[in-house]
């Protein structure tokens, strides 16, 4: 069945024309999705059985596609998990499309950064700073990395895919006067992408350049004690 459905996919793909660099792109994802899923499967983790032949078929063309289309190579492995999650995890294969779309929108910074905010409480990664968004731009000097990481930020809430998270309940039309990230937790959608790109595989070194403007001991002070 995993077979058939990416065969389909990679046919339907083929079709289209393919720049020599777009060919190297999503021979790549064919790839990594295969050996995640024989991975997977040696793990002794069994195929949801929820599936019948063809339902991730245009999960697997759009996965290819998008990687076709991306320009930022370091997303090709999580893209690639995504497709080969689909095969185990019992998620609805609407809202995999669902994640799909959304993570062809984000940059990999901002992948890199959802995959910074906590997902759930409790949690053990590493803790954000509990000033506000307002905070980060006051530090000095302002550099255009701390000014791009805090927009993405802005950008993520803006998408639904984080949100703020005060008394056990989420709260919208926060502004970025009252954003702080401490205070941040994924939404639904923003788990999926998570969990179904394994975001938190992450490079160490990638995660540090996030946590360098929004951890706890970043740029701006800490409001705690």
């Amino acid at each position: 069945m995993v077979a058939a459905g990416i065969a389909s996919a990679i046919g339907d793909v083929a079709k289209r024309f393919l720049s020599p660099r777009e060919e190297d792109r999503v021979q790549e994802v064919m790839r990594l999705a295969a050996e995640k899923i024989k991975d997977t499967k040696k793990s002794g983790t069994k195929p949801r059985a929820d599936l019948e032949p063809g339902m991730l078929e245009e999960l697997a063309e759009g996965t290819l596609l998008a990687a076709k289309d991306t320009y930022e190579k370091k997303k090709l492995p999580f893209l690639a998990s995504l497709l080969s999650n689909a095969y185990f995890f019992s998620t609805p294969v609407p809202n995999l499309l669902g994640a799909l779309h959304a993570a062809e929108e984000l940059t990999y910074r901002q992948l890199c950064i959802l995959a910074a905010v906590w997902p759930l409480d409790p949690w053990d990664g590493p803790a954000l700073t509990d000033g506000t968004l307002n905070d980060l731009l006051a530090v000095r000097p302002m550099t255009e990395d701390i000014q791009g990481i805090v927009f993405d930020v802005v950008a993520l809430v803006q998408q639904h895919l984080v949100m703020p998270f005060r008394k056990g309940q989420y709260i919208a039309g926060v502004t970025m006067a009252e954003l702080v990230p401490a205070e941040l937790r994924q939404t639904y959608p923003g788990r999926v992408i998570f969990i179904g790109m394994k975001l938190a595989d992450i490079p160490a070194e990638d995660r540090d350049e996030i946590l360098h403007v929004l951890g706890a001991n970043g740029v701006a002070p800490s409001k705690q004690p």
